[in-house]
C-alpha cells in the first residue's frame, strides 16, 4: 500500500472483543506497549511518512445501526 495524497481525514479504530474477554487486558496492555516504547511512532511514520498524530484520552463509544 502507499498513500499517494494527504490523508483527508483522521479515522481512530479499536479490536472489537466479545463481553467479557479474558483477552481484553493482554490486548490493552500490548497496545499500550506499542504506544510507550516507540513501536507505533516506528510503524506510522513508516507507511504514512508523517507523525502520528495525537491520540485522545478517550473516545466515545457506540454502535452502528
Amino acid at each position: 500500500m502507499k498513500v499517494v495524497a494527504d490523508l483527508l481525514t483522521q479515522e481512530y479504530y479499536g479490536i472489537a472483543t466479545p463481553k467479557d474477554s479474558p483477552y481484553l487486558d493482554a490486548i490493552n496492555k500490548g497496545i499500550a506497549t506499542l504506544l510507550s516504547n516507540g513501536t507505533y511512532k516506528q510503524i506510522y511514520q513508516k507507511w504514512f511518512n508523517a507523525e502520528p498524530p495525537q491520540l485522545p484520552d478517550s473516545l466515545a463509544i457506540g454502535h452502528r445501526a
